[in-house]
C-alpha cells in the first residue's frame, strides 16, 4: 500500500509563504499547495527605485516564478475565506475545499485608511503592482497634461516605505519635469507623520540622524501631525489646507480580515494580530507567521523569513517522528533596519549600533540580494540583482 503524501497547506504568497514552501518541497514526503490571491510578489524594499524609473520587475516580480515547478507544488490564485480548524480544511472565495495535515497562513497585513474621508479615493499607494502602475502614470500624465509640477506632493507615514519614496522623488520629479520641458522645476515634498518623530520604530539617534538627511534633500518633514481628510484637490493637514493631487499614503495597516472573519478561529490581541504559542502554533496542525502573527520584529520581511525556515523546520522534525515538546521553542531574530534614504545613503540600525551614510548604503544592497536569494534562490536572486541598477520609462519624453 502507497503511503499517502502529507498535506500542507500555505495561505499567502509573500515573503513568509514563499519561503517556507521553498524550504519543504523538496521532501518527496511533502505535498505543498500554496493559495494566494495576488499573481505578483512585492520586494517592497527596492520600490523606491522602481518608482524612479529603475527596473520594476525588480520589485514587482510573478509569484509563479518564483514557486519550483515540481509534482508536489501546486499554486493556487484564490482567496481564502473560511478555516475549520476541527476539520482541517480552508474554504477558498471560489467554493472550493482543501484539506490539510498541516497547514502554514502567512496572509501580512493589508492598508487601513482609518476611516479617513476621501484617502481611498483620492491618494495613491505603492502597495501593488496596479497601484504603483496609477502612480508612476499620474506623474508623468500630470507634467504631459499641465505643463507643471504638482504644487504639492505630499507622502503621508514616515515609515520605511514613506521615508525612501520621499528622499527619492524629489530629485527625480526635478529631472522629469526637465524632460517634459518644464522651466519651473521647483518641487514641494512633504513628508507627513501622525508619531513624534520619522522611523518611530528605530532608536532616537537613527530618528534624528535621517530626518536631517531628509532636510538636506529638500524634503519638509512635518512630524505630530494628523492628516483629517482629502478632496479631489487638497489634504486636510492638522488645520491646514494643502493643495494637491499627489498624495501617497503609506502610514496604515491592518491584519488581513480572514482572522477576523473567522470567529472562534483565531485569538488575537489588541493590534488583531494572532496570539500564537512558542513553536508559532495556534494549534498543532496550524501555524501563523509573518506580520499576522503577534511576535516580537513582526511588520519585517526578515522576521518573515525567519518564521518561515523555523515553522518549515518544525513541521519536517514532526514528519521525522519528533514529538513537538522536543523541539526548541521558536526564537526571535534582532533584525537588522537599513533604510536608504536618497541615492548612496542609508541609515542602518542593529540593536544600539546606529550607521549611516554610503557604507550603510553598499550593505543595503547586500542585503537585497540575500533578500531576492530567500525567495528564489541565489542564481535568480543574482540575475536580477545584477540588473538592479537598469532603468526603464514607459513614458516618451522620458525614455
Amino acid at each position: 500500500m502507497v503511503k499517502s503524501k502529507t498535506k500542507v497547506l500555505i495561505i499567502g504568497g509573500g515573503f513568509a509563504g514563499v519561503k517556507a514552501l521553498r524550504k519543504l518541497y523538496k521532501n518527496r514526503n511533502i505535498e505543498v499547495t500554496l493559495i494566494t490571491d495576488q499573481e505578483t510578489f512585492r520586494y517592497g524594499a527596492t520600490i523606491w527605485r522602481a518608482t524612479i524609473g529603475h527596473l520594476k520587475e525588480a520589485s514587482y516580480m510573478p509569484v509563479a516564478s518564483l514557486i519550483p515547478i515540481k509534482p508536489n507544488v501546486r499554486l493556487i490564485y484564490d482567496r481564502a475565506t473560511n478555516i475549520d480548524r476541527a476539520a482541517r480544511t480552508v474554504k477558498t472565495e471560489s467554493g472550493k475545499t482543501y484539506s490539510y495535515d498541516y497547514c502554514i497562513i502567512g496572509l501580512g497585513v493589508v492598508t487601513s485608511y482609518f476611516g479617513i474621508k476621501g484617502l481611498e479615493e483620492f491618494s495613491y499607494s505603492v502597495k501593488s503592482s496596479k497601484a504603483f502602475d496609477d502612480f508612476r502614470r499620474h506623474l508623468h500624465s500630470e507634467l504631459m497634461e499641465q505643463k507643471s509640477l504638482d504644487k504639492n506632493y505630499v507622502i503621508v507615514g514616515a515609515g520605511p516605505t514613506g521615508v525612501e519614496l520621499a528622499a527619492a522623488l524629489r530629485s527625480y520629479l526635478k529631472s522629469v519635469a526637465k524632460h517634459h520641458g518644464v522651466r519651473k522645476t521647483k518641487v514641494n515634498m512633504q513628508l507627513v507623520e501622525a508619531a513624534p518623530r520619522v522611523l518611530p520604530m528605530l532608536s532616537n539617534a537613527a530618528s534624528r540622524l535621517t530626518r536631517k538627511r531628509l532636510r538636506q534633500l529638500g524634503v519638509v518633514v512635518r512630524t505630530g501631525t494628523v492628516v483629517k481628510g482629502e478632496t479631489a484637490d487638497t489634504l486636510t493637514v492638522g488645520h491646514e489646507s494643502v493643495p494637491t493631487h499627489t498624495v501617497v499614503w503609506t502610514a496604515g495597516v491592518t491584519n488581513n480580515k480572514f482572522f477576523t472573519d473567522n470567529p472562534g478561529q483565531f485569538v488575537l490581541n489588541d493590534k488583531k494580530r494572532v496570539i500564537v504559542d512558542g513553536h508559532l502554533q495556534v494549534d498543532k496542525h496550524l501555524f501563523v507567521i509573518g506580520d499576522s502573527a503577534a511576535t516580537p520584529y513582526s511588520g519585517l520581511a526578515l522576521t518573515a523569513l525567519h518564521n518561515a525556515g523555523y515553522v518549515a523546520g518544525v513541521i519536517k522534525k514532526r514528519l521525522a517522528g519528533k514529538k513537538i515538546d522536543g523541539i526548541k521553542p521558536y526564537k526571535p531574530l534582532k533584525p537588522v533596519t537599513i533604510i536608504p534614504v536618497g541615492e548612496d545613503w542609508s541609515i542602518l540600525q542593529w540593536r544600539k549600533l546606529v550607521i549611516s551614510g554610503r557604507f550603510a548604503s553598499w550593505l543595503r544592497t547586500i542585503y537585497d540580494f540575500i533578500g531576492y536569494a530567500e525567495v528564489m534562490g541565489p542564481h535568480a536572486a543574482s540575475l536580477i540583482w545584477l540588473k538592479r541598477n537598469d532603468t526603464h520609462e514607459d513614458c516618451q519624453f522620458c525614455e
